[in-house]
């Protein structure tokens, strides 16, 4: 028998509802999550506005980890678009990003 989960018993990382896999890689990373969101706080705080790929370089973090950890500030309200852009190596235009 299946139990049913609580609000209790969420991540406070994303995952995909209805996915036990994804809740449980969810659950998994909650602490380094956090983590992984104060290092690119403090880097954008000390040498931003940068762009994602920026971020992933200086940080030696893969995108499919930086990207989230980026979004989830932006969604807190701590990194905004800083309306301004730069080329990157691949030649397009990508945001760059600036801590509130």
């Amino acid at each position: 028998m299946t139990r049913q989960l609580s609000l209790l018993d969420l991540p406070s990382a994303p995952y995909v509802k209805g996915s036990p896999t994804s809740l449980r890689a969810a659950r998994r990373i909650v602490d380094k999550a956090e983590a992984k969101r104060a290092r690119i706080l403090r880097l954008l705080r000390s040498r931003g506005p940068l762009t994602d790929w920026d971020i992933q370089q200086a940080l030696d973090m893969d995108g499919n980890t930086e990207r989230p950890r980026r979004r989830e500030l932006e969604q807190q309200g701590l990194v905004r678009d800083s309306g301004k852009t730069r080329r990157l190596p691949s030649g397009r235009s990508a945001v760059k990003w600036e801590a509130v």
